[in-house]
């Protein structure tokens, strides 16, 4: 796994909440789904705006065809609406996957 992080910004407690957690879901599929063999965690703090990249070079998948029974997605987008973070998902099949949360 590789961690960059860039600016030094003091969060609320409820955007470090949701933030970390929603790094762990995409860790999580990462390892479990993606079966990714280099994960990078990118966070960016400036004054204006957070922003959390996880990316991967695993297998991917296609964004609208999640199957039945796998809530991460779900569960991501809800804890990023939670704090008015805007949550960005982009990946394709071999291609490995992006999210993006970006709080401002």
């Amino acid at each position: 796994m590789n961690l960059r992080v860039e600016g030094d910004r003091v969060l609320p407690g409820s955007v470090s909440a949701q933030l970390e957690r929603i790094a762990q879901e995409s860790l999580n599929n990462a390892v479990r789904h993606a079966e990714a063999s280099t994960v990078t965690v990118d966070l960016a703090c400036d004054p204006d705006r957070v922003v959390l990249r996880i990316t991967d070079d695993g297998r991917g998948f296609d964004v609208e065809s999640i199957p039945a029974g796998h809530h991460g997605l779900t569960i991501m987008r809800e804890r990023a609406g939670e704090i008015g973070a805007v949550l960005g998902v982009h990946s394709e099949i071999d291609g490995g996957a992006e999210v993006s949360v970006t709080w401002s």
